[in-house]
């Protein structure tokens, strides 16, 4: 490969992130959401707790309740024009002891926007606003799934706990890392500055 080539497939992918947005959803949004949810769920089915077989059944609400935005919880999207390429979102917990922390869940890229640093953009988008709305953010992500948990400890993320044979897909069982970051502690507050 030239040097002119590797320059012009540069730019290329330049130009495609440079094309993408990402924004909360909202209700205009929920055909496309449960679309990639189902894709996502169907294609890579170890990466979830939830499977195809129980969310392609739900009804429209199911998926229109989860976007709604407000009290703490929002989900982002990246978007190409009117393609959502992927999603990350965050719930605030409802009990009262509770309220204090809020949970990462949904991060999924749709294959043909792997390689852009999507992954990493949507779950710094739910850090952002998280931070305004919890004093801790946790996630869990699959022990095996290298990938994600890379992009999660890059940006901050600590481990506290392993949770063995978490869910079983398959007939598969997968370990899931207990992750989270405490907006509080002098260590996130010295990684801002």
């Amino acid at each position: 490969m030239t040097e002119e080539n590797k320059t012009t497939g540069a730019d290329a992918l330049q130009a495609r992130r440079d094309r993408i947005t990402v924004r909360v959803l909202c209700p205009d949004d929920v055909q496309t959401y449960k679309a990639v949810r189902i894709h996502a769920l169907k294609n890579s089915p170890l990466t979830f707790g939830s499977s195809f077989a129980v969310e392609s059944a739900y009804a429209d609400e199911v998926f229109a309740h989860r976007i709604r935005h407000g009290g703490g919880n929002a989900v982002y999207g990246a978007f190409d024009g009117d393609t959502l390429l992927g999603t990350a979102g965050v719930f605030v917990h409802e009990r009262l002891s509770e309220k204090h922390r809020g949970t990462l869940w949904g991060v999924y890229v749709m294959p043909q926007a792997r390689g852009l640093g999507l992954g990493s953009v949507l779950v710094d988008h739910v850090i952002k606003y998280a931070e305004k709305h919890v004093v801790v953010l946790d996630a869990k992500v699959v022990a095996s799934n290298d990938y994600a948990r890379q992009i999660y400890y890059d940006l901050g993320f600590e481990k506290y706990g392993l949770e063995k044979k978490s869910f079983c897909v398959e007939g598969q069982f997968q370990d899931q890392e207990l992750i989270f970051i405490d907006f509080s502690s002098p260590e996130w507050r010295s990684r801002k500055n």
